[in-house]
């Protein structure tokens, strides 16, 4: 029992250098849930221009155009992935998106945008 737990506490203590505590605790939990995911991905929305912004390979239940710093894109396909993947039932969910075909960056964050940079709602 004491060896497992010192076992336990090693790898926690390894993957601190390359993870944040939610992260680990939620790894640990095998599963993220969907309000982790949606924060994230708010927090990683953040440009200085319009090619800092990439689209995120989600849709619902993360809003129809997600979009994140292209620093922060591979990270957040990991944690969506993640969420697909460990979901416990078969939940569909199905959205009536507008046509965005653009992204803007506009005070610091990206958002989808209409032809002549009419922003989408």
């Amino acid at each position: 029992m004491k060896q497992s737990l010192y076992l336990i506490l090693a790898l926690l203590f390894l993957s601190a250098c390359s993870r944040s505590a939610d992260e680990m605790v939620i790894n640990l939990n095998h599963g993220i849930n969907e309000e982790y995911v949606k924060d994230e991905i708010q927090k990683s929305n953040y440009c200085s221009i319009k090619e800092d912004c990439a689209l995120v390979d989600a849709n619902c239940p993360f809003d129809c155009y997600s979009y994140v710093n292209q620093n922060e894109l591979e990270r957040i396909n990991d944690l969506i992935r993640n969420f697909f993947n460990n979901r416990q039932n078969d939940e569909v969910c199905l959205y009536d998106c507008p046509y965005c075909p653009e992204v803007g960056c506009m005070d610091g964050k990206c958002l989808p945008l209409r032809s002549h940079g009419v922003i989408c709602y």
